[in-house]
C-alpha cells in the first residue's frame, strides 16, 4: 500500500468549498481509480492550508491515475503542495512496531474513553471517545464524536484532541501526552496524531474487531494505527488493545 499524505495550500476563497464539497468529487475521482481513503481537514497552524491523506492499494495505481491526468476539479484550487510519499509494510513486517503491554493506570484511562463513547451514542452519534492526558496524570482535553450532530465526516474524537494539542502545546509537551480511546484510530486521525507531535496512543477496541462489528457493508480502512507510525518522522508508542468487550458493548445494537 502507498500513503500520500501532506499539505496543500488552497485560495483562501476556494477553501471553505472545497473541504465542504469540492473534497468528495475529488474522493470519488480516485476512488474508482485504487484510491481506498482520501481525506482532508483543517490545518490547525495556517488557515490557508489543507492537511490530506491519500491510501493507495499499490503505486501502479497511483501512477496510472496520475499519468491519465483526470479532470477531478483538484489542479485548479491548489496554489502549492508538500506532500510525500510512504510504502505501507503489512501487518507483522518490518518496522511495525510490537505491541506494548497496557497499565493498570491505562486501563482507568480508557474507562473514562469507554464513558465519552457511550455519551457519544446518547446524543446520536457514533460510539467513540478520547482524552489527552499529560505525563503527570492530568486531563488536558476531552471529546467525543459529533459526525452526525455536526454533520461532518471528520469530527472524530482523535482529529478534535489533535487539532487541540497543534494549536495549545508545545512540541515537548505534545511528544508526553497520551491520547486514550475507545477504539483504535482511524488512518486520518493517526496522521493527525503525527502532525500533531501527541507521542503515545492507547486504545481499547481494537480498528479490526470495529470492521467485524460493522459488517462487510460499512465503510472501512484495513489500516491500523502501527502501519501509519511507523512510517511516521517520529516515534509514537501504541498500546492496546484492551477492555475490548468494555468497548464493544458501546456499539451492540447499534
Amino acid at each position: 500500500m502507498i500513503i500520500v499524505a501532506g499539505h496543500l495550500k488552497v485560495r483562501h476563497e476556494d477553501r471553505p468549498a472545497f473541504l465542504t464539497g469540492s473534497a468528495e468529487a475529488v474522493r470519488q475521482a480516485r476512488a474508482a481509480r485504487g484510491c481506498r481513503d482520501f481525506s482532508v481537514s483543517p490545518d490547525p497552524v495556517d488557515p490557508g492550508r489543507v492537511n490530506v491523506f491519500e491510501l493507495w492499494d499499490d503505486r501502479d495505481s497511483l501512477l496510472g491515475f496520475r499519468g491519465e491526468g483526470p479532470d477531478d476539479g483538484l489542479g485548479s484550487l491548489i496554489v502549492a503542495a508538500e506532500v510525500a510519499e510512504y510504502d505501507v509494510p503489512g501487518p507483522g513486517a518490518p518496522g511495525i512496531a510490537p505491541a506494548s503491554p497496557v497499565t493498570a493506570a491505562d486501563e482507568a484511562w480508557l474507562i473514562r474513553a469507554i464513558e465519552l463513547s457511550r455519551e457519544a451514542r446518547d446524543a446520536g452519534n457514533h460510539p467513540f471517545g478520547s482524552l489527552l492526558v499529560s505525563a503527570d496524570g492530568e486531563v488536558l482535553a476531552e471529546a467525543l464524536n459529533t459526525v452526525v450532530t455536526d454533520d461532518d465526516l471528520s469530527a472524530h474524537p482523535e482529529l478534535k484532541l489533535a487539532v487541540w494539542a497543534a494549536s495549545n502545546l508545545d512540541s515537548e509537551t505534545a511528544r508526553s501526552t497520551t491520547m486514550y480511546t475507545s477504539c483504535e484510530n482511524c488512518g486520518m486521525c493517526s496522521a493527525a496524531m503525527v502532525w500533531a507531535g501527541i507521542g503515545t496512543l492507547v486504545f481499547a477496541l481494537s480498528g479490526e474487531s470495529l470492521v467485524e462489528l460493522q459488517g462487510e457493508s460499512a465503510a472501512s480502512l484495513a489500516l491500523s494505527s502501527r502501519e501509519v507510525f511507523a512510517r511516521a518522522s517520529h516515534p509514537v508508542e501504541v498500546r492496546g488493545p484492551a477492555l475490548e468487550e468494555e468497548a464493544r458493548a458501546a456499539h451492540i445494537g447499534r
